[in-house]
């Protein structure tokens, strides 16, 4: 039977990028890559020898008798009693348990000290008052990293929290900070949030509506996407995205305790609070055009 070579390849490829997945799995439950290679090449076949699993798993000679010892030792690998010495793995499935549950209890083992860490850390406390040469301007990576930073601030904000934000961002700003966020408004932070008019009154997040039932809650709206994403905590810090457009942390931020520029971020959101749009938005104004730029 004559087989298509391009689809030889293809099926070839997807075995390859399978063994690929396979192995960064086993990499990630804790063995190394060479490691997972030499169990897997001794996981679904009867006893080998050293010199069989070598071939099968490509793994260099010299390496080959620690990692079988190493396997061995973990309770992956059984080795009979006799010349040559051969070798079987259990089951992936097995493995996989096993390895499973080694994370798992590894992953309480830590949480247990962090927890203690964090308990029991005191840090020193500086009551010098401003330093000037002490850095007061951060760049927060993009990310996860963004992500934290402003999660961080929302959760230590005393008193008020004030941001500018576009439609395109809202929705899933409103996603991954609606629990601290919630958290704040019931220690009595008060939030304002100005932002563009919607076009589509479905796009608008439910965790919304349970946000506007705080009365220290408060939306306004522009009718043009803003030109700067900034959010201001307590009048004492400030996060500056680096770029208008994009998501919600695909740009990395500047974080500021400066006051000269804090001073100028408030004052440029109280402008831009007191030319927006107060009252809430009707269901027909939503269905009309937004004027200008949307995101």
């Amino acid at each position: 039977m004559l087989y298509n070579s391009s689809l030889l390849n293809k099926v070839k490829g997807r075995n390859e990028l399978s063994f690929e997945n396979n192995i960064e799995t086993l990499n990630y439950l804790g063995l190394t890559c060479n490691q997972a290679k030499v169990y897997m090449a001794v996981s679904a076949t009867n006893f080998l020898t050293a010199n069989e699993i070598q071939k099968n798993s490509k793994v260099p000679r010299q390496e080959i008798y620690m990692i079988l010892s190493e396997l061995h030792e973990l309770g992956l690998v059984e080795r009979t009693i006799s010349r040559p010495i051969r070798f079987k793995g259990l089951s992936v499935k097995q493995g996989v348990c096993f390895l499973l549950k080694r994370k798992n209890q590894e992953t309480k083992k830590m949480q247990t000290k962090a927890e203690k860490m964090m308990k029991d850390y005191t840090p020193k406390i500086n009551n010098n008052k401003f330093d000037e040469t002490k850095p007061h301007f951060v760049l927060i990576p993009r990310k996860e990293a963004s992500i934290n930073k402003r999660q961080i601030e929302i959760d230590n904000a005393q008193s008020s929290i004030d941001f500018i934000t576009s439609w395109k961002r809202f929705p899933r700003t409103v996603d991954t900070f609606g629990e601290n966020t919630k958290k704040a408004l019931e220690h009595k932070v008060k939030i304002r949030g100005i932002l563009e008019k919607p076009e589509n009154i479905l796009d608008i997040p439910e965790t919304i509506d349970k946000l506007k039932k705080f009365p220290n809650y408060h939306l306004r709206y522009i009718l043009k996407r803003p030109k700067a994403i900034i959010v201001i905590f307590d009048k004492k810090r400030a996060l500056i995205k680096t770029s208008a457009t994009g998501g919600l942390a695909e740009k990395p931020s500047l974080w500021t305790d400066n006051p000269c520029l804090i001073s100028v971020l408030s004052d440029y959101f109280e402008i831009m609070w007191i030319t927006a749009i107060e009252k809430n938005i009707k269901n027909s104004e939503m269905a009309k055009p937004v004027l200008g730029p949307t995101s």
